[in-house]
């Protein structure tokens, strides 16, 4: 009898690319490169929780997933998916630091863009 291991490098999903792999690569675009997408930035400076709720649904979460546990799962699950490196703490320093949050949601929206998910 031998044992076998089956790793699962995709993953079926809804929307978007399903890339399952480990982190090997880092963000497209930096934290502070709010500029790299005008539309991204105003919409997350004019109306930040809806525009959280509008990525969590284009992830095939719940739209109240960010008003309930923040846009942490949402980075950690953006993070997973497409093999960025991170950690869980870094994505809460980024998330819960009042200047950075705004950076770190459009950071998020220009990585989900540039995947191949519609937005």
């Amino acid at each position: 009898m031998t044992n076998q291991l089956t790793v699962v490098t995709t993953q079926v999903q809804g929307n978007g690319p399903t890339v399952v792999s480990a982190g090997n690569r880092d963000w497209s675009s930096g934290l502070c490169d709010i500029c790299d997408d005008c539309k991204i930035c105003a919409c997350v400076f004019f109306c930040g929780f809806c525009y959280a709720c509008y990525l969590s649904q284009r992830l095939g979460e719940n739209c109240c997933v960010p008003l309930v546990a923040g846009v942490v799962p949402l980075r950690l699950k953006v993070r997973m998916m497409l093999g960025i490196r991170g950690s869980i703490c870094n994505d809460c320093c980024c998330l819960h630091w009042t200047c950075t949050a705004p950076c770190t949601l459009c950071q998020l929206a220009r990585e989900m863009k540039a995947a191949g998910w519609p937005l």
